[in-house]
């Protein structure tokens, strides 16, 4: 199983979208998967289900931290950070016209019936599942 098919395995089976990105990804970067699965949960459904940021850019985004800083070259690492980041964002938004949530899904899942519309029509599957796909292809070339 690539790492793209786990993380929307993970995603489909109870972990939110940053979650299934940083679990998946972490272990390679030092963050264990429990670590990275409690460090991520408020990070889903766009940070604390606001749907503001992809869940799946955020996870992604911390895995891009875990991999360039260097505690020794702070300053230094911390502008490559960035600029793979801004790399992330920027191919995302390209092909998919927007990093929020809110605009991505067309949904407001914050709501109860929201939430009910997003499960009927079945948004994760057919949304997400995109979105977490794209994160992972855009991840792969910027940890190359």
């Amino acid at each position: 199983m690539t790492k793209k098919e786990k993380v929307i395995w993970v995603f489909h089976n109870d972990l939110n979208c940053a979650q299934s990105v940083l679990s998946v990804y972490g272990n390679e970067y030092g963050i264990d998967e429990k670590a990275a699965k409690a460090i991520a949960v408020g990070f889903g459904s766009g940070i604390g289900k606001t749907q503001q940021i992809c869940g799946a850019l955020t996870g992604a985004v911390m895995v891009l931290g875990a991999k360039y800083f260097d505690e020794d070259n702070a300053a230094e690492s911390k502008e490559k950070v960035y600029t793979k980041t801004r790399e992330l964002l920027d191919s995302f938004r390209e092909k998919n016209g927007d990093c929020n949530c809110r605009n991505l899904l067309g949904i407001d899942i914050s709501t109860e019936e929201g939430l009910k519309l997003a499960h009927d029509k079945d948004v994760s599957n057919l949304k997400c599942k995109k979105y977490l796909s794209d994160v992972c292809d855009n991840l792969d070339k910027l940890l190359k």
